[in-house]
This record gives structure tokens, sequence and C-alpha cells, in this order.
């Protein structure tokens, strides 16, 4: 039996025990015993009860750890290459060296057991889903006036942990509440077409049983669950080779459904662009209009975790050490190539970027600050030796980046800081927790922004429109008014130079894919969507290969770092779950 359906057999064979656990009081003792606080079926199906198995499935959103993060700094953002793993050289966390040269091949124990939890991890969270179905489906309406649209949230919710695991490992076995509990399902069963349907299909019932707003912040609406659909549609609409991964054609339709989704969700009137782009990155404007759908964080909140509560542990390494005022961990440090991606001729993005070497890197080294023009994302994005940490005003190096001073290695990684999922120290969202810092900052899993790109993708790919031209441009427009918390320290004598314009014109369809897949880059960079964008886009391989020749110049540690097209755009399927299968789980191709 593999390890999914042992969780699975015990959280639903055993709804009233399940909930139990979940939501009273355990002993800790044998559970061959009847527990302190048993609670029978029919109090287990009060309406409190009920609530209390949707908010354990919430819970599993947030519950990470930086071992397996939700927010995929490792997995989205050092795979695609805007940032290195950082910390203390290759064997800090050596998992996330082993993504970062691509070299999962051999399965050895710390590699393993780092995919296996989140496999395991998010798989628990289905299951959870699953468990409070199985309670909820059967209750009246009457005795339950919440029934649809709890339904709802969690069906919303099985979609975004299956979506995470399909983007992740490609192959799975889908097990809903109607599963026989014996069953152990092949992770082949299903098509990837038809992993994609299921998985759409959990994000319309959502769409079918939501209301419009919630009266609870951090439940799933409508609006969540359409905008849900729309990536999952975006992301199904290029039909892979179930070997090789290449994409062998776009489904139109499906793009098109992306379109009305979109348009549906813009015509609510709920949710926008905000003023400054700063405002998406500060724990002050949590669940702003921009938030669709974001994993709610809390810190001091009275859990087991201490002061750090619900906080953002997924985070806890990405802090700079040093004489920074944080301690730990120096974690996912943005490569160069990112970085240099921002510079701007004429106010727009242009090819040969990245130059030739360390020599033409944007950088405090090379005293370009007050001459080469950037987009002013960049030190919303990244903070750089020589420039403020997250808007400060103040001297000192506590709040001016102080180079190799706030890296643990800076010979290996360089000493960038990835700010967007960190906050200032003097937050009053931030604790120290151990050695770790915690806040309570949201990890925003689909923003405004994002949704937008969808859309003008979606245009692009199907000729249709002005291509995108209206929302890219209206995404650098924000950009070029977002310039409000930057330039302001009065003690960095360097003037920084902001340069970003909206495009003239796309000419043609081929161009405006260009510019979408680098705004892309450019809003939503370090918020660890880049890899799997490249992947469902088909240019992996490419892409990847031209970051690498690139940066090895910058970071030799990358000499041995291959990308192998037809393997790395998914993880292996963990050793141990193929084994638990009894062998039932096939192995992705190329492992």
């Amino acid at each position: 039996m593999n390890r999914f359906a042992q969780i699975r057999l015990l959280a639903t064979s055993l709804p009233s025990l399940a909930a139990v656990c979940i939501l009273g009081a355990c002993s800790n003792s044998s559970l061959n015993k009847t527990p302190d606080g048993f609670l029978s079926q029919n109090q287990v199906t009060t309406p409190a009860n009920l609530d209390g198995l949707v908010t354990t499935a919430y819970s599993w959103l947030g519950n990470d750890h930086y071992t397996n993060p939700n927010f995929f700094w490792p997995t989205g953002n050092i795979r695609g290459g805007d940032a290195h793993k950082g910390g203390n050289g290759p064997g800090d966390v050596n998992y996330y060296h082993l993504l970062t040269l691509y070299y999962l091949v051999v399965p050895t124990p710390v590699a393993e057991d780092s995919a296996n939890r989140y496999w395991i991890r998010w798989f628990e969270g289905i299951s959870r889903v699953n468990t409070a179905l199985s309670v909820i489906n059967p209750v009246l309406s009457t005795d339950y006036p919440n029934k649809t649209t709890r339904i709802g949230e969690l069906r919303f919710l099985r979609g975004v942990f299956y979506f995470w695991l399909k983007i992740h490992f490609d192959r799975l076995p889908y097990i809903d509440e109607n599963t026989p509990i014996s069953a152990v399902v092949p992770n082949t069963a299903l098509t990837s077409q038809q992993l994609w349907d299921a998985i759409a299909a959990d994000f319309r019932a959502a769409i079918a049983n939501l209301p419009k707003t919630q009266p609870q912040i951090g439940r799933a609406n409508f609006y969540a669950a359409e905008a849900y659909l729309a990536k999952t549609l975006l992301y199904q609409a290029y039909v892979q080779d179930p070997t090789t991964h290449a994409v062998v054609s776009v489904d139109q339709a499906k793009l098109a459904e992306v379109v009305s989704l979109v348009t549906d969700v813009e015509n609510s009137g709920l949710y926008g662009l905000m003023d400054d782009y700063a405002k998406n990155f500060l724990p002050e404007y949590d669940n702003n209009k921009e938030s669709i759908f974001a994993i709610q964080r809390s810190v001091n909140d009275g859990s087991a975790q201490g002061n750090g509560g619900r906080g953002t542990y997924a985070s806890a390494l990405n802090y700079p050490v040093g004489n920074s005022g944080f301690g730990c961990c120096g974690f996912h440090i943005p490569s160069a190539d990112f970085v240099n991606s921002f510079k701007t001729l004429n106010g727009l993005p242009f090819d040969g970027y990245n130059g030739v070497g360390p020599g033409d890197d944007y950088s405090f080294e090379n005293g370009n600050f007050g001459t080469q023009p950037v987009d002013p994302r960049l030190d919303h994005s990244v903070s750089i030796h020589g420039k403020p940490f997250k808007y400060c005003t103040i001297a000192g190096p506590t709040c001016i980046h102080d180079g190799i001073n706030w890296a643990r290695d800076p010979t290996t990684y360089g000493s960038n800081v990835g700010m967007k999922d960190l906050v200032a120290r003097n937050s009053s969202a931030l604790v120290l927790n151990g050695p770790f810092f915690i806040s309570s900052m949201n990890t925003v899993l689909i923003r405004y922004a994002d949704l937008e790109l969808f859309k003008a993708e979606a245009l692009i790919e199907l000729n249709q429109g002005d291509l995108g031209l209206s929302i890219i441009n209206s995404l650098r427009a924000r950009a070029a008014a977002s310039t409000g918390l930057l330039n302001t320290n009065p003690s960095v004598s360097t003037r920084f130079v902001y340069d970003v314009r909206p495009y003239p014109a796309f000419p043609d369809q081929a161009t405006a894919r260009k510019a979408l897949r680098r705004e892309r880059r450019l809003e939503l960079g370090l918020e660890g969507f880049r890899f799997f964008d490249l992947v469902r886009w088909g240019v992996a391989k490419q892409t990847i290969d031209s970051y690498l020749a690139a940066e090895v110049l910058r970071r030799p540690y990358l000499g041995p770092a291959l990308f192998t097209a037809g393997r790395d755009e998914y993880l292996p399927i963990p050793q141990v779950q193929i084994n638990l299968s009894g062998g039932v789980y096939q192995q992705n191709p190329g492992y």
C-alpha cells in the first residue's frame, strides 16, 4: 500500500476519529482505547465541527516549511534561473543544490526525502479535503446551512493541491472522496490531459458552489475559483508529448475560455492593480485588491510553533546574515541574469542585456547605478549591494545592503537578496523564532497582474485583439509610477536611473509573445513561477542552456549543471512512493 493510501485509510475510514484528532483533544496514548474528548458521529456533524474539518484542509496551505515551501522559490525560482540556492555552500540543504544542477537522476536519501516531503504533504492536504467531503456530503443542508459553500471551498482546495502536484511531478494518482479505500490507483491511470480535466473539474465545481464574496477574509470565492480555472486551462492548453514533454499543440478552445474567465473577474469590479507595485510586498497591504487568493499567514497566534505561529516558515532561510540585523540564513540569491534582465534601452527590455561577463553586470562594483537605466521593479524585487533594503530610509549596514557582509558564501553565490517574500527588520509583522525570522505577510498565490498576463498570453496565442498590448502596457505604466518609495534614502548619494516605457505596438504575434514572456519575468520574478512558465511554453531547455552558459562565468559552481530535455521538466516520482505502491506507480521518463 502506498503512503497516500495509508494516510487516506486512516483519515477516511474513521471520520469521527479524524475529526476528534483534528478538532478535539486526543490523548497521546494508544488509539485502541476511547480517546479523551471523544466525539460521536452526531457531534462531529455539528456545523461548528464540520467547519473545523474545512479549516483543517485550509491549514495545509500554510503549514509549510522551508524544506517543502508552498512559496516555490526552490522549484520555481532556482530551477528557472532567477536565483541561486545560497546558504553556506552546496552541502547546505543539498537537495536544493541538486535542483540547481538538474541532478536528480540518482535518488540519494536527501534528494528523495525532500521530493517525498512535497508528495506526502500535498497528498495529505488532499486527504484532508476528501475526509471533509466524505463527512459533509451526506449532511442535509437544513442541518448545515453553509454546506454548499464549504463543498465549493473544499473542491477549490483539492484543485490547488493537485495543481501543485501536477506541475511538479506530472504523473499522479487521482483520488477523490469516492475512491475505494483499498484502491491503489496507478499514477498512469489518467493521461496528462485527463488529469488536467480532473483538476479543472474541481475548480468548475467550486465556481458552481461558491459565492461572489465571502464574509471571512482568506476563504476562496467564486472569482478565486475562476482565476485558478483560468490558470489550469492555460497550462492544459499547451499539450505536451508524454515522453519528451515537448509542446506538440496549443488548444485554442481552452485559451478562449481563459480569456472569458479573466474578463469575468475583471468585470466583477472587486480586483485591480494597486497604484504602487510595492504594496504587493508589504504586510500592511495584505489582502489588497490585487490579491485574488493568498495563503493567510500569522504570528503570535498561540499555535504550537510559538511566536512564529502560522507564519512564513517557507521563507525562513532567505533573510540576509552578518551585519544586516537579521541572522539566518542567506538563501535565495537572485542571479546576475535576473538582475540584468531589468536593464532598459529607450525604456524597453532588450536582447544582450546580460553582456559577456561580470564586467557588464548592473552592480555597485561596476559603478553603473547612476548611468544604466533599469525598470524600477528591480529595486522592489532584489536588494543589491549599495541600495536600501525594503525601502529603508536610515543610514548604516542594517538598512543599506553591505555587500559580502550580508552573505554566507558570497564567493559561490554572490550577495544579492530576494526581497519580495521578506519584510523590513523593524516591521511589526516580523518575529524571531529560534534562529529564524518569521513574518505574518501573506503568500499570494494569484494576484491580479498574474491573471491579466494569463489573458494577454491567451490573446497572443489566439492571435486576437491587440495581442495583449494594452494589458502589458498597463503593467509597465504601473511600474513607471512605482518609484515613490525608491530613491528616498538621504544617506545614499547615487540616484538610481529608472526608465520603463510602453511598447508602441506589436507588429506580429512573435514580437508580442517575446514581450509577454519578458513581462512575466519582470512583473512576477522571484514569486515562484519562472520554471513552470518555461516548461509550459516548451522552452525550458533552450532558456536554461542559455542562462547556464552566461551565469557560469559569474558563478563557476554551475559548471556541472546540465538540463536534460524530456526528464528535468518534472521531478522524479519519489522512490519510496513507488515502493509503497508495490510497483503500481511508474517513474517519470528519464529517471
